[in-house]
């Protein structure tokens, strides 16, 4: 017959075991709710505060993690960045395994097959939030600024993507380069024409944002501080004139806390 402190003992490896199963099956995961795309803007909010504030958690990269997410991926978020080795999405959002899908290409441009990806996020994954993340001190940016009519950057890829960039910029924000090196400006211009790019190519990313089914946003990194910066979160750009250059005045945004029943 078992004693009393046997069954408390019984009990409390029981809630604890179903505790630990629950904390390794967070809401991307398979089989589970898919957070809403503000309570995943959250959790990058809060996973970047971790990254600048030197307290990372590193969640959902153990073996238990690893062994849910090789069944499929649920991501809640899609991140297409630039490819510069200095800002790993699921670094600087203090994110895991399944948690993040990336599309890295030099200056975040959007080519066919960056919009082919991020139309597979959304379409077949479920991805529920998609950001657009520039960030300062871009090469792919800082070369189109400096890059003079008829002169080469070294090949005809590298030109093709330089004229690229260079089209989205105004003059105002290739004039600020000259005193300001980190490129904030034109960086964010080009952030705001890699989004209304794919928005305009893509029927799916339309289709899915004028639903309400993803949340669009926009975002800078700084390279120094660690820190990452929304603008235009919710908010679908206007591509009836696909030749307008928006231009975006340089100012801090302050960091958006928005509750995830928004």
């Amino acid at each position: 017959m078992m004693t009393y402190s046997r069954i408390v003992t019984l009990l409390f490896l029981c809630a604890f075991s179903a505790h630990a199963k629950d904390q390794s099956h967070p809401a991307s995961a398979e089989g589970a709710k898919s957070p809403s795309g503000w309570e995943a803007l959250s959790s990058l909010q809060t996973g970047n505060m971790r990254f600048y504030e030197g307290r990372t958690l590193h969640p959902n990269q153990d073996p238990a993690r690893r062994d849910l997410v090789a069944g499929g991926q649920h991501p809640h978020t899609i991140v297409v960045s630039c490819s510069d080795s200095r800002l790993p999405p699921e670094t600087v959002f203090d994110q895991g395994l399944g948690d993040v899908f990336t599309v890295r290409l030099a200056g975040n441009v959007m080519t066919t097959e960056a919009i082919a990806s991020v139309e597979y996020a959304i379409e077949h994954l479920g991805a529920k939030l998609l950001l657009v993340m520039g960030h300062e001190s871009c090469g792919a940016v800082g070369a189109a600024v400096a890059s003079k009519p008829g002169a080469s950057n070294g090949s005809e890829s590298l030109d093709v993507l330089v004229r690229h960039i260079r089209s989205a910029l105004s003059p105002e924000s290739v004039s600020s380069a000259a005193t300001d090196k980190t490129f904030r400006q034109s960086v964010k211009e080009n952030v705001t024409a890699s989004l209304r790019t794919l928005l305009q190519r893509s029927e799916i990313v339309r289709n899915a944002a004028s639903k309400g089914n993803v949340i669009l946003g926009q975002a800078i990194y700084s390279l120094k501080s660690g820190r990452v910066e929304f603008w235009d979160v919710g908010k679908v750009l206007d591509t009836s004139n696909p030749s307008e250059k928006v231009i975006i005045q340089d100012q801090k945004i302050e960091e958006q806390v928005i509750s995830s029943d928004r």
